[in-house]
């Protein structure tokens, strides 16, 4: 059993986006600019993102035998995520979605015809052990708490990207969770704190580890373990073309950074620098960013006109 950079237990979804000038009011009818299929899911995009910047990737979750979840198969395997140690069944499914996406507004409409994410009782305990960087999120919580703990007790990285509260074992894994990332307004509602600093708090009640919080085109908030006061961090200004995905993007480039060495600082430094690139760029898992091509935007080899 090979050991990986990054192994991902986490959602993969197929998405149908749809482009239009301006989210249509109720009853009322508005022409389709352009549509695209993509591939995505928290974990899935962070863990392209992680392979085209160069590490060794996996993904161990559950996908079905369906069409889609083959097409997110080899999607993954396009981009260089091992699939091999994925626990496959009809049982099993992907998430898909319609986005339907504005200059201004990003409304997503999903379901699943089956269990998606972390499987309750796979991957092998070596698979983890001898991963860096576990990358998990609120798909197959039991699974992911069950893989987290196994990789806390043998000083593996554990990266989580939650969205949303299904069920309250959400809160028995956010404290095996050594890198939590959120976005703001997930951290405002799970914790019912006003403020990011607030929610920052609060969350490093159960958090025994670093904590980012991240506000779109503004930046983010960093927190890290025994530091004695959250650090902001302003997003690389970049003249922006589609932001779909850029959060998942960032936990991708976060966990790099950690196979990496850099420090949980400099983890959020690199991530922003990341998540700017694919902002500017857009477009499917073949398009994200690899080592060269940020490396050269940080030392202005190639500057990419800022807003």
């Amino acid at each position: 059993m090979t050991g990986f950079d990054i192994l991902g237990l986490g959602n993969i979804a197929l998405d149908d986006v749809i482009h239009v000038d301006r989210y249509p009011k109720p009853d009322t009818k508005t022409r389709i600019i352009r549509r695209e299929r993509r591939f995505g899911g928290l974990t899935g995009t962070a863990l392209a993102t992680a392979a085209r910047l160069g590490a060794k990737c996996a993904y161990a979750g559950r996908l079905g035998t369906d069409p889609s979840s083959q097409a997110v198969m080899q999607a993954l395997a396009s981009v260089g995520v091992e699939t091999t140690y994925a626990i496959v069944s009809e049982r099993f499914a992907v998430t898909e979605s319609t986005i339907i996406l504005s200059p201004t507004t990003r409304n997503v409409f999903s379901s699943a015809d089956g269990p998606t994410g972390a499987d309750d009782h796979w991957p092998n305990p070596t698979l983890i052990r001898q991963s860096k960087v576990l990358l998990v999120d609120h798909h197959g919580l039991p699974g992911g708490i069950r893989a987290a703990s196994i990789a806390r007790a043998a000083d593996v990285h554990v990266v989580g990207d939650f969205e949303r509260q299904d069920s309250l074992l959400l809160f028995s894994l956010i404290p095996l969770v050594n890198h939590l990332i959120l976005s703001e307004s997930f951290a405002l509602a799970i914790t019912g704190a006003s403020t990011i600093l607030q929610s920052i708090e609060r969350l490093s009640e159960d958090c025994c580890g670093n904590i980012v919080i991240t506000s779109g085109s503004s930046g983010c908030w960093f927190s890290g373990f025994n530091q004695s006061s959250p650090r902001f961090f302003p997003a690389v200004r970049v003249s922006a073309s589609d932001t779909l995905g850029c959060g998942d993007v960032f936990h991708g480039a976060y966990a790099f950074g950690l196979c990496q060495g850099k420090t949980p600082i400099e983890c959020v430094q690199f991530a922003n620098e990341v998540a700017a690139v694919r902002a500017r760029r857009g477009g499917n898992w073949n398009a994200l960013p690899t080592l060269s091509e940020v490396t050269a935007r940080q030392f202005g080899a190639t500057p990419y006109p800022r807003a």
